[in-house]
């Protein structure tokens, strides 16, 4: 059990991570889909030959491959919608409000365990749950005050979009939960993190070809960055999904690493950003995160 909570406590960090990237394309007005295909590309690449097992995947020894890309496949195309609205929101408004109601989408898996997969729902499951509904509501109630760079006007349009982003990586973890719940199912050829990525290129892909965003330089170098983040998140995530599901404890794996990964955000905001703030913000932000942490009990 710790070394399975350890390795999504480090997920939720490095997830963090992936916020302040996504917060340096937004501040420096550079091409999010570029960065995006370019992070994927390479992620991709480099999981192929990192992480999967090709003996038992070349042998025939992995099983319901198929089903795995189309659900990862899904999972991840959800993703890629999600974070081009966070981008938009991101630089129409508040970092940290966004980064915040978009990534407590993990009440979505939660919902997903307890009514498909019928996990326990404890009463304080239940108050966790109301306190992050609670949360997003008191960011959108201050979002008034803490408009952000781009949106000086009360409200702005980020919240709209924050709250989009929202439902779709809710629908993105709810899939990615969805292989865990196979019966007698173990990833043998280690393909998770690859079709994940895989997915992303061609997303992103398809935003940067249609939008003709192409990556420069600059986004090649986030993106080298990111990759290396990718790839450390993704194998530390399945590593700590597979440690805490084999012992019923899958459900507290996105709770956690989100939690972990809000709160470094909102460091980020506060001590680098100088984020302008409210109280409602930071009731929110309170909420969101006990509510997170209370679930993952």
């Amino acid at each position: 059990m710790l070394l399975g909570l350890a390795l999504v406590i480090i997920t939720g960090l490095l997830w963090g991570g992936v916020g302040i990237l996504h917060s340096r394309v937004a501040r420096g007005g550079l091409s999010f889909p570029g960065y995006g295909v370019a992070t994927s590309v390479v992620s991709a690449a480099a999981a192929a030959v990192l992480y999967v097992r090709w003996t038992p995947l070349l042998g025939g020894a992995a099983t319901r491959t198929g089903t795995l890309v189309a659900v990862l496949g899904g999972s991840t195309l959800l993703g890629v919608l999600g974070f081009l609205l966070i981008q938009r929101a991101m630089r129409r408004g508040h970092q940290a409000g966004t980064w915040t109601v978009a990534q407590s989408a993990m009440v979505f898996p939660f919902l997903a365990s307890v009514i498909l997969w019928h996990d326990e729902l404890s009463t304080a499951r239940v108050v966790g749950f109301l306190a992050i509904l609670a949360g997003v509501a008191a960011i959108g109630r201050g979002r008034a005050v803490i408009a952000g760079d781009h949106a000086a006007r009360p409200g702005g349009r980020w919240f709209g979009l924050a709250l989009m982003a929202f439902g779709l990586l809710g629908g993105q973890q709810v899939l990615t939960h969805v292989p865990n719940q196979w019966a007698d199912w173990t990833d043998t050829a280690n393909l998770r993190a690859a079709i994940t990525f895989a997915a992303g290129a061609l997303g992103y892909g398809v935003v940067t070809v249609w939008k003709r965003a192409w990556p420069g330089r600059r986004e090649w170098l986030l993106a080298l960055i990111g990759a290396c983040i990718g790839l450390a998140s993704q194998g530390c995530f399945f590593s700590g999904l597979d440690c805490l599901s084999a012992i019923d404890l899958g459900a507290i794996v996105y709770p956690t690493a989100i939690g972990v990964c809000i709160l470094t955000f909102a460091l980020y905001s506060l001590l680098v950003l100088g984020e302008p703030t409210s109280p409602y913000h930071w009731l929110g932000l309170a909420c969101c995160i006990g509510g997170i942490l209370v679930i993952a009990l």
